[in-house]
Formats: structure tokens, sequence, C-alpha cells
């Protein structure tokens, strides 16, 4: 079975008695989509299943009857068994029907069942009051049993007790990070308590396999202070394999911290390694007609004089800052943030290019730049600049299509001229034609950069543009689209369709030819797998390039004494 996105909707009610329970698993049923025949939800007398029979980026719920009478600043605790083959579950509490989007929680799921707890307190003017667990874009299913919600009192909060466990990590290490086929892997994990005494309490590492070869293996072993836990595994074809551990207490709960957004989330090591990953190539051929396309793309753009607005907006002791916008072919201008040396002189300067990663944030002035060098910070969707939130906010909402955020819609996406991407590779183009045409470019170096997102659109520069001389591309999102087909990890995407094979990294990058650093890869990134980012470097056709695989690094995440591995081109 396959699952996209489940939800599982729980009504809670008010406290009874001091400890009493008041949400129990049988209090559960199927709702929303539950006449869709491509969700299904069985429940038995101990459990219920939920899972996506075919991927449509939807919510199926499961929730109970509805409880009013709350009482906000009263604490609860859920409590709930679960196991499957998703990679996570989250967890929202909401008030009035709305999320509490900052205490949200983040669960790590296993084969096996494991028990999983988070704590929330009622917010103000709530009425009705629920919560949500939901795996999101993953394959797999999920199972819950045992789902209670208690008042929640110190008893049931004990989770390491006497520790601080925001001081707690968990390291991770490898000898090394590709392998041969069948050579034997080996990670070393090893909990840090921050110098805190470890207590009485026995405490374990529980792990997870999840391989490119579709084998799944779990474990759990003992914490002994000082001596790390090895976990082996193997490969025997070309792929990654994945490796998530976690600290679990002595009643076999996930140990838990809060993150910098101030959210609960497991304390856990992700990462991995590969077996020659430079004989990784793209699931699918890249379209015939990819050059034509661009040269029409192009031709489209060209149409279109460039005529552009800079106002001035501030300056420092270094620079004169401007907000920019320029014409554009497609639905909207090139809009960001230009900085320019004070006194800079004609021909005297090189050119950087930022792209921006993924999301609907307003994009606000520097208030300083580099004090050698032209510096345009460009945000993806060339919304007019220095506007109120009310106006951004109805900005990213007709941005949306089909119900889908930005760039999801399967539909929009089925016909590269209309993909959301058109418009936003237009304007990567644009903008390069822009920066060479200021007086003060040394018509010499032209640097493109960013990540995720940024890391997608600095590509699509350094393959659309001759004339980028460098490029710094890190975690790079859509790299090999259509890798799922074969096995490969799906990471967090549009669904594919044959249409974004255009906007795929990996097809982009054989058209690269100037030096180009993928500064990082995660070997624990489930936004933009590993395997993607070896292909996308495996097709690069720059003479000079090179990546970086970190362990223990996710899409957002770097340890702090990370171990990096360089594998480059001269």
């Amino acid at each position: 079975m396959k699952i996209k996105s489940i939800v599982l909707s729980l009504f809670c009610l008010s406290a009874l008695a001091l400890g009493a329970e008041l949400m129990s698993q049988q209090d559960l049923q199927a709702t929303w989509f539950k006449d869709n025949p491509n969700y299904k939800v069985e429940f038995s007398a101990e459990k219920c299943t939920a899972a996506c029979l075919k991927n449509e980026r939807r919510a199926l719920a499961v929730q109970s009857r509805s409880i009013t009478g709350v009482k906000p600043g009263e604490t609860f605790k859920v409590s709930f068994l679960a196991r499957g083959t998703v990679n996570n579950l989250e967890f929202f509490p909401q008030s009035n029907g709305k999320n509490c989007s900052d205490q949200q929680g983040l669960f790590r799921v296993f084969d096996d069942w494991n028990r999983y707890e988070a704590t929330f307190t009622i917010p103000e003017d709530c009425k009705t009051f629920s919560c949500v667990i939901y795996a999101w874009n993953q394959e797999g299913f999920f199972e819950i049993r045992e789902f209670s919600i208690r008042p929640s009192t110190a008893e049931t909060d004990n989770q390491a007790a006497g520790l601080d466990t925001q001081k707690i990590t968990i390291n991770g290490t490898s000898d090394k990070v590709l392998y041969e086929p069948g050579e034997q892997m080996k990670f070393l994990i090893e909990p840090d308590f921050g110098g805190q005494s470890v207590p009485s309490e026995t405490y374990s590492v529980k792990w997870q396999r999840i391989g490119e070869d579709g084998k799944r293996a779990t474990g759990k072993e003992p914490f002994a202070p000082g001596k790390p836990v090895v976990i082996t595994s193997s490969l025997d074809t070309p792929g990654f394999v994945r490796i998530v551990a976690y600290l679990a207490d002595g009643k076999g709960r996930i140990v838990q911290k809060k993150n910098q957004a101030g959210r609960p989330e497991d304390i856990c090591f992700i990462g991995g390694a590969g077996v020659q990953p430079e004989k990784l190539q793209p699931a699918v051929e890249e379209p015939a007609d990819f050059d034509a396309f661009w040269a029409k793309q192009k031709a489209k753009l060209a149409a279109i004089p460039v005529k552009y607005k800079m106002d001035q907006v501030g300056s420092s002791k270094n620079v004169d800052i401007y907000a920019v916008s320029v014409d554009c072919a497609g639905p909207r201008p090139v809009t960001g943030y230009l900085t320019v040396p004070v006194g800079a002189k004609e021909k005297s300067l090189p050119a950087y290019v930022s792209y921006h990663g993924y999301g609907t944030n307003i994009q606000v002035p520097p208030k300083d730049g580099p004090g050698n060098r032209l510096r345009f910070e460009v945000n993806a969707h060339g919304y007019e600049l220095g506007k109120d939130k009310a106006c951004y906010d109805d900005f990213f909402a007709k941005i949306k299509s089909n119900g889908a955020i930005y760039a999801f819609d399967p539909k929009q996406n089925s016909d590269p001229e209309t993909a959301y991407f058109n418009g936003m590779a237009l304007r990567v183009m644009r903008l390069l034609e822009f920066i060479k045409q200021l007086p003060q470019w040394n018509g010499k170096v032209l640097s493109a950069s960013g990540a995720s997102q940024g890391g997608l659109q600095t590509i699509w520069a350094a393959a659309l543009d001759p004339d980028v001389t460098d490029a710094v591309s890190i975690i790079t999102w859509c790299c090999d689209l259509a890798g799922p087909a074969r096995g490969r990890p799906e990471g967090w995407r549009p669904a594919y369709v044959p249409a974004l094979n255009y906007y795929d990294a990996v097809f982009h990058a054989r058209r690269v030819k100037c030096p180009v650093d993928i500064a990082r890869a995660g070997l624990g990134d489930d936004i933009c797998p590993p395997s993607g980012l070896a292909i996308l470097y495996n097709n690069l056709g720059s003479a000079k390039k090179k990546i970086s695989w970190v362990q223990g690094s996710t899409h957002g995440f770097v340890p702090e004494k990370a171990q990096s591995f360089l594998v480059e081109q001269k």
C-alpha cells in the first residue's frame, strides 16, 4: 500500500477527573474523503489502519465525535502506539478547527510498534479542541492503537527525568560514505548527554535502515556511556542506504527536545551511505525537444525589452540599496534587492546573484552588503516589493492552483508552458540579463548561488546563460523527479508528470560548463534525497565540479561537528 497524505483528527474532551482517560481508541471514525476509493481506512477492536492507494496530495481524515467545553490553560497528553512504513508522523493540536503551529510535534515511525506522546495546552478563546496526527507526502502506511488523551501530570510527563533534554544529541559517524556492492557499511552511533550524568534508568538506541533496494530493518541496542552503538548494513546495487537512530527512555518512548521554533522533535541521528553513486543516472530520458523548448522560452523573453526600475531604499557605509523591478515574459516581473558598493566605478565589480529556497516569505531590504561586488537577492515569485502583510497574504493565496501549494498542482504541471516553474525560470534568465547591463559590472565574473529551490534556480541559471562563471548549488531541489518510479526516495517535491522533465536539474546539468560546487549534500536529507544529488553531480558538464557529502545532515540541519566527504573533479 502507498500513502501520500493521511490525517487522523481526534477531538478531545474537557477534563473530568485528574488522570482519567478522556479519549480512547474506540472514539475514532472515518471522515473527509471516506467515500474516495483511493483512500482506505479500516477499524478493528484494537487498531485503525489508514492508507492512500493513489497519490492525490489530499488529507484522509479519521476523527472522533466533536466535544466542546474545554478550558483554556488545561494541559493534556496524547499517547498512542504506531507503526508503519512512512518516515514520520506530525502532530498538530487544533483550536476551533485551526492548527496550533506553536505546539506542533514530529514523530519518526518504525516498522514495529512504538509509543509516541505529546503534551499540549488549551489556548485562549478555545471552544472546540482537536488533535491531528498525519503523514504528508510519503510512501507507505501507518497504524494506530491504544490511542488516549489524559490530563497531563508530573507522572505522565516523566520522560528523561532529571535531565535537560535540550543538551542531549545523538552523534553518528561512518568510516566512509562511498562503498562497493556488498561491502559492509559501519555506522557508530553515540548519544551525548551534554555533560549530564546519565541516571539509573536504562536508555537505548532504536534504529531503522531503509535502502533503495526496498529492504527495511530495525533494531534496538542498550546504551552504555562511552561505548558507541555499532550498526552495520550493505547494499548490492548502486544507490543509498538511510540510517535513522533515536534515543529511547526506559519505557521505550522516543526522547524529544524543542527545536529552534520551540516545537518538540525527536532526538535522533539521520544519515546514510552510498554504493557506487557515480553509476546512478536519471530514471527517464530527457525530452527529445529539450533544447528546442528552451530556445522557444528565450525567444519569448527576447520579445520583452529589458526595462527596469531601481528605487533606492537605503544605504550603509558600504553600499547603496535598491528595490528593483525588471520587465519579464510570463506572469510577473523580476523583483528583488540590489546592493551596489558606494562610489563604484564603471566595469569595476564582479556580480553575485542569490536565489531563494521554497516558501512564501516576505522579502525585506538588506541592511548592508559586500563592499567589493554587486549583489542581487531575488525572490522566486516576482511579487511587488514593499507592500503590507495583507497584500502578500492575498498574493500567496492566489498563486495556489486547484487547492495545491505553488508548483505542486499536477494539472498545472502537465504542460511545461503552464507549470509554475516556467515563470520562475524566465525570471532567472531575465535577472542575469539585467545584471549584465549594469554599468558597474566588470563583464567577467557572474556568480550564482542558492540552496534547495534556490539551488535548482542556480542550476537553471548556469545551464541557460553561458555567461555565468561559477555556481554554488546547495541541497539542490528537484533532481531526478521521476526517480521514485525506480524505487528511489520520493523526497518532498511536486508529483512527477513528464512535463516537469524540462525543469529537472539533472537534465539542465548537462548544459552547465562553468565550475559547480554542490557545497552540501545531506546523507540524511529526505527533502532532496542523496541519490538525486549524486545524479546531478554525475550529469554536470563542468570540467571542474565537486560535491560535499555531509554525514548526519538533513535538509535544514548540519551537525555541530559534521563529518564531511569531498568528491572532486579538478
